[in-house]
């Protein structure tokens, strides 16, 4: 089986974790987008590395 990848760009703080982190639970690997919530998105990938898949979080700003 393949190795599957997905970057994972919250879209508020109340949904932040669930898609990174249902994706995580299938074992797949995540990248969480940041612009000013490192704290939570570093948590989301702490979280995401418990299902043992690889997991990081990267600051971005993708509006521009």
């Amino acid at each position: 089986m393949g190795v599957a990848t997905s970057v994972c760009e919250p879209w508020s703080v109340v949904f932040d974790s669930v898609l990174p982190l249902g994706l995580a639970k299938q074992g797949i690997n995540v990248v969480v987008h940041y612009l000013s919530s490192e704290q939570e998105a570093k948590q989301v990938v702490t979280e995401a590395k418990t299902f043992g898949v690889r997991a990081d979080c990267i600051k971005a700003d993708l509006c521009n």
